[in-house]
């Protein structure tokens, strides 16, 4: 029931029952079920009164409930996502459109305004949709400590985060967050508690120490090792040693941190100035003095990148265009609204950046997201400018031999590629550009972690399967090269094992297609022809095999050892279940053709024929008699072909049967003239491999982009003002496909206008223009009485559109009448006279 329906029924129940209902529905005392018991308890209070039941809610209080619905209370179960209704159908909304980038803003926004325990599950749906962002896990941590409405915060909660986010996310800021957070629950007078603060502070400064913001850090870590017991802190020197021990330790500290171009570089110097003047002048001025030169190229470093980080926001998340899909399509915010072109609809009216009621995103003074970076482009150039620069060594680093690769440097280049997955770890090229970094540094190992990491994050993703598999085969390792498809199919033959249990059929999609046929390849390569044998065994019994493992498996056996008569064998086994597929009878074909045995590829031909005589198939048994058949044989297979496709035009069948009998290579018999004359007579002229090669995948991806731009042009009807509360959107019908004209005609349907020149106008529908065209009598006789019942007399010119009257148009001719002409000959004859007269005077 909504939400209206759910307060009116509450509003007939007592506490106590109600109470009653809520126990048995499993709503505990504690959390966030406790605080929706309590907020139930309040309106069944504030409600329930003898005519609350009977008189009804006004206009307006329907409105609201629509607006933001109560949870229902159900007998049986109840589950809470949120303690608002609207929260609840947010979160269901994004889950279904997970590219909504205003949603997801929208939905930050209120996390960011609630307490603990109520907003939990808001920050879980952020979370768990993007593991990675590190603002989402700092906004997440900021709740627990500083938001709890039980007033203490939760110990046990916080450490379960610091345990999720912190090795995924590599930001500074929430490491600091980590270690202040363990500094306040440790006793710094106790060895356990020292020691656990250093090892805190010294995993945090390995990971993140080589950050821009990590200057609070090191700070706080060098003030810790200030403050504490110096026998605390060198364990393994005698106690009168300690004091100069720890002093040592400082100083490392301290210098270890001047060596990083981070923003606070001149707090931490200072700092350290104090430090050294405190415990000798002589001595601080000697060493201050030779910290200098590096000092100083740490400080040239830090002014360039602060320039390449100049408006970057670390951890703004970049979404998957692919998984994610198009962004856009049912977002909760009106776009609208942030166009300043909306006239009234039922999506949220707020700002998309900052959440403002009152101007939409043009309007904005930010004009950026807070969790989600705003163009993809901008941001994946902004972060390979930043690699680029960590990688160009401005500070000069040197390892400790000239040989030697500067550990610092690869610390610093390995973070900037961290925080760069922060954005962009859901776009395969950050990862597999990651790992080939490692591998040409010759870092296999780390490469294989980071290709492990991508696949985890992106697991319908081929490609990073692919490039770990041939890794591991690159490294000499066959049994993980194996082991990383096998967990690949295992899981799919598990997923369809499950479904057969549930009386579902699995369809194997292109990717486990390829993914069996790679393995069966990848297991000849890096074994031998047992193990490949093996793993076409096991790709047959896989649910919804296809013809493709077999023709795979058959060609290797012929490409690698070089005998067909295992390749003849399992291209027969397929036939028995795909002789009806005309792929899979072509590849055979070319298979036997490639061999030589001519003869048995005509008696393939036959059978797939009488299996089943589809025109795709004919079509190949016409092209194989054309290449190695006698003129009988082709002239045989042309007219029966004919025959079986009802090709009765004795004119096309000459002009088909000599193109297609005559073309090789590149060269036609005849010239592209006649080639647009004999296809405009429906002759189906053969494609040139230089024409075929021309067209890409991009060429097709932008003339489809083109086609849904041009529909998408067409304004949709708008919703009047005013209209009631938040409804779904049904998606939009596809377009009707437009059926192919022949000849003449389609030349002049094609060089009609599309749909964009006729925006104000509803698209036209071809089927009904072109009975129209038949039906209509345009001899010259009716086209004159036409006119003359338009009212039109002659004598004067008169454009077309000039004969419509519709007052839109009318009102737009007598505007653009008002108006003086763009270009104006007389006025421009006279300016040009007296700027020559002025010029000799």
């Amino acid at each position: 029931m909504g939400g209206g329906e759910t307060k009116n029924a509450l509003s007939r129940l007592t506490v106590a029952v109600l109470r009653t209902r809520c126990q048995e529905a499993g709503l505990d005392a504690s959390g966030l079920k406790a605080d929706l018991v309590e907020r139930l308890f309040a309106n069944a209070d504030q409600d329930a009164s003898p005519d609350a039941a009977k008189e009804p809610k006004d206009a307006s209080d329907g409105e609201e409930n629509n607006a933001m619905e109560e949870p229902e209370v159900a007998e049986d179960s109840v589950e809470v996502i949120s303690a608002s209704g609207d929260d609840d159908a947010l979160v269901v909304h994004l889950r279904d459109n997970p590219a909504d980038s205003a949603g997801w803003e929208h939905l930050a926004r209120l996390a960011q305004k609630g307490s603990i325990p109520a907003v939990r599950p808001l920050f879980e749906e952020l979370v768990q949709s993007f593991p990675r962002s590190s603002l989402a896990w700092c906004w997440y941590v900021d709740a627990e400590l500083t938001r709890n409405s039980d007033g203490a915060p939760d110990d046990e909660a916080i450490r379960e985060l610091f345990g999720r986010c912190l090795i995924p996310c590599p930001s500074a800021l929430l490491w600091r967050k980590y270690a202040s957070y363990m500094a306040s629950t440790n006793d710094t007078t106790t060895a356990e508690g020292v020691e656990t603060m250093k090892s805190v502070y010294e995993y945090s400064v390995d990971m993140v120490g080589e950050d821009a913001d990590a200057g609070e850090l090191w700070l706080d870590y060098c003030q810790f090792l200030r403050n504490t017991e110096a026998t605390l802190i060198a364990t393994d020197v005698a106690a009168e040693q300690a004091p100069s021990a720890r002093d040592m330790i400082v100083r490392r500290t301290y210098q270890r941190a001047l060596s990083v171009p981070m923003h606070k570089l001149d707090v931490v110097y200072k700092a350290y100035e104090t430090f050294e003047q405190e415990k000798n002048k002589t001595l601080a001025r000697a060493l201050l003095q030779e910290l200098a030169p590096k000092l100083l190229l740490t400080r040239t470093a830090l002014g360039k990148r602060k320039k390449i980080l100049e408006g970057v926001t670390v951890g703004a998340v970049c979404v998957d265009p692919v998984q994610r899909g198009a962004d856009g399509h049912g977002s909760w915010v009106c776009s609208s609204f942030n166009k300043a072109t909306c006239r009234g609809c039922s999506a949220l009216h707020v700002c998309n950046y900052c959440g403002a009621t009152t101007h939409g995103a043009q309007g904005c003074s930010r004009s950026t997201f807070s969790l989600l970076a705003s163009s993809q482009k901008v941001c994946t150039d902004q972060w390979t400018a930043i690699i680029e620069f960590e990688k160009s060594n401005v500070q000069k680093l040197e390892g400790a031999t000239p040989n030697e690769s500067s550990p610092q440097l690869f610390a610093r280049v390995k973070h900037a590629y961290d925080l760069a997955g922060l954005s962009l770890g859901e776009t395969p090229e950050y990862w597999l550009e990651y790992a080939h970094w490692h591998e040409s540094e010759g870092r296999p190992d780390d490469a294989a972690e980071v290709l492990q990491r991508a696949r985890e994050a992106l697991p319908h993703c081929s490609l990073l399967t692919f490039a770990a598999a041939d890794l591991e085969e690159l490294r000499g390792d066959s049994e993980a090269c194996k082991k990383i498809y096998e967990d690949v199919l295992d899981a799919y033959e598990s997923n369809a094992s499950e479904a057969a249990e549930r009386g579902e059929q699995s369809e194997m999609s292109a990717d486990i297609r390829l993914l069996y046929c790679e393995y069966i390849r990848t297991c000849r390569r890096v074994e031998d022809q047992s193990s490949s044998r093996k793993a076409f065994m096991r790709a047959r019994k896989a649910p919804g095999c296809t013809w493709e493992l077999y023709a795979s498996a058959a060609m290797v056996e012929w490409q690698y050892d070089k005998s067909d008569k295992p390749a003849r064998n399992i291209f027969e086994l397929g036939l028995k279940s795909f002789l009806t597929e005309p792929r899979y009878v072509e590849r055979y074909a070319e298979f036997l053709i490639g061999i030589n045995d001519v003869a048995n590829a005509r008696v393939l031909f036959e059978r797939a024929l009488n299996e089943s005589p589809t025109t795709e198939i004919w079509n190949m048994f016409v092209g194989f008699e054309r290449a190695h058949g006698t003129v009988d044989t082709i002239l045989d297979a042309e007219s029966r072909r004919n025959a079986a496709c009802g090709s009765t035009s004795v004119k096309i069948n000459l002009l088909n049967a000599l193109l297609g009998r005559h073309t090789l290579m590149d060269l036609r018999p005849v010239s592209d003239a006649y080639c647009d004359y004999f296809s405009s007579l429906g002759a189906v002229v053969p494609m040139m491999r230089s024409e075929a090669g021309g067209i890409s995948y991009a060429s097709i991806r932008a003339q489809r982009l083109a086609q849904q731009a041009a529909l998408a042009s067409v304004p949709p009807p708008s919703a009047p003002s005013g209209a009631p509360g938040r409804t779904a959107r049904a998606p939009s019908a596809p377009p009707a496909d437009k059926r192919k004209l022949p000849g003449t005609l389609g030349k002049f349907f094609a060089s009609l206008p599309g749909p964009v020149a006729f925006a104000k106008f509803p698209p036209p529908r071809v089927d009904a223009v072109l009975n129209a065209l038949k039906q209509t009598d345009l001899s010259e006789e009716a086209i004159e009485g036409y006119l003359n019942e338009l009212g039109y007399s002659g004598g004067e010119k008169r454009k077309a559109i000039e004969l419509i009257e519709d007052p839109a148009l009318v009102a737009s001719r007598a505007s653009a009448a008002s108006k003086p002409p763009a270009k104006d000959v007389f006025r421009s004859r006279q300016s040009k006279m007296q700027r020559a007269q002025a010029e000799y005077q």
